[in-house]
């Protein structure tokens, strides 16, 4: 279920509910099982480090899960095949998806395809009427709108492996974007509601980079706590107006209301304490353990006549390799090349050996630990 490796845009992105779709003929597109009872995000991400070229670190991806939760429906672009241009206005939205993903409403009619035509580009979903989600997702784009000949070839692929012709719904037309009165999120295509998702669920299906979005829900969280501390603030200041009117013309109760209001100052230290270590607990738990990042950045500088023989690691910053090479020269380049590095903190070789022709040693190296929890990973 491979999306067309294309690098024109499937479309100009549509934004709108605070929704991005992005072009769908990026994305590498699979479906995948599910083991019962076992965290979804974690198996998803599992399958795709196990089907992408690329390591993680390296992909905009995604996933949605089934309603029963048997299967979830994974997908991945590889990061540069979006200019930085593209991924600018990404930051402002709430949720940025492929396009694909407009064509995922539940069907209750069985097996299908639908077929979306916009300009150009052409995208389509191919049902079994068997699994909850789609069997084969495809999308192109060209340089002209597709001919009715071309849509046939195109359908015919989508339904590579079918056992019998299954119903064609063949859509035309930008896609629409707008919520519902519950907040959830509906697409449509010429006035035909074709999918509405939860934000809950479609948040799993956002491709931004997964610490950005966990930043950006600590912020919120943060911006929601701070509300409240002015809201609790506004309460405080207008009760404390009420009382200063109701102690002018009472006069004897003035001294009541000072200790009423001293007495909320308590409550609001508590609100800011809270908040403090909330922050807190956020940034320990945005420190995450990268030792196949830390493999890759030190092996994309590696000499080919150096062999690894053995990695360990120390603590969530450093990394021990065990090597060999018939070439000890190489061992001192390899030791300059990677103090070249600027998210390296500190790069050393010890524990020299030659014997039978071949130089074995080890190689600690530190990151900084900022190089590793930017976006994106190590570059």
């Amino acid at each position: 279920m491979n999306a067309p490796d294309s690098s024109p845009a499937l479309a100009e992105p549509v934004a709108a509910a605070g929704v991005l779709l992005v072009p769908a003929d990026r994305f590498f597109v699979q479906t995948v099982p599910l083991a019962p009872g076992a965290d979804a995000g974690a198996q998803a991400a599992l399958a795709l480090e196990e089907l992408a070229p690329f390591p993680l670190a390296q992909l905009y991806h995604g996933h949605l899960v089934a309603p029963d939760r048997s299967q979830a429906l994974v997908f991945a672009a590889y990061r540069r095949r979006f200019s930085a241009a593209e991924t600018a206005a990404w930051t402002a939205a709430e949720l940025v998806l492929p396009a694909f993903v407009a064509l995922l409403g539940p069907r209750g009619d069985g097996a299908g395809l639908v077929l979306h035509t916009a300009g150009p580009a052409l995208m389509g979903v191919a049902w079994d009427g068997r699994s909850p989600l789609p069997s084969r997702v495809l999308a192109q784009t060209g340089t002209e709108p597709p001919t009715a000949e071309q849509r046939a070839a195109f359908a015919a692929e989508l339904q590579a492996g079918g056992r019998a012709a299954a119903p064609v719904q063949e859509l035309d037309g930008p896609i629409a974007v707008e919520r519902d009165p519950a907040g959830r999120v509906v697409f449509a295509i010429a006035g035909a509601e074709t999918a509405r998702f939860s934000p809950t669920t479609l948040a799993t299906a956002d491709v931004r980079d997964k610490e950005f979005l966990e930043e950006q829900r600590r912020v919120g969280r943060r911006d929601l706590w701070l509300w409240r501390g002015l809201l609790a603030a506004a309460v405080a200041a207008g009760l404390a107006a009420a009382l200063d009117l109701g102690a002018a013309a009472l006069g004897g109760w003035s001294g009541r209301i000072r200790r009423a209001v001293a007495a909320d100052a308590p409550q609001v230290q508590r609100v800011e304490t809270a908040q403090t270590l909330a922050a807190r607990l956020e940034d320990i738990s945005r420190r995450q353990f990268r030792p196949l990042e830390m493999l890759a950045l030190v092996s994309e500088r590696r000499p080919r006549s150096i062999q690894f023989l053995r990695t360990t690691t120390q603590g969530l910053y450093t990394l021990e390799v065990e090597a060999q090479t018939p070439n000890a020269t190489d061992v001192g380049g390899y030791e300059v090349a990677l103090r070249g590095l600027n998210m390296l903190e500190r790069v050393e070789t010890r524990d020299l050996r030659t014997r039978d022709g071949l130089t074995s040693f080890v190689l600690a190296v530190t990151f900084k630990p900022a190089a590793l929890q930017a976006e994106g990973g190590p570059p």
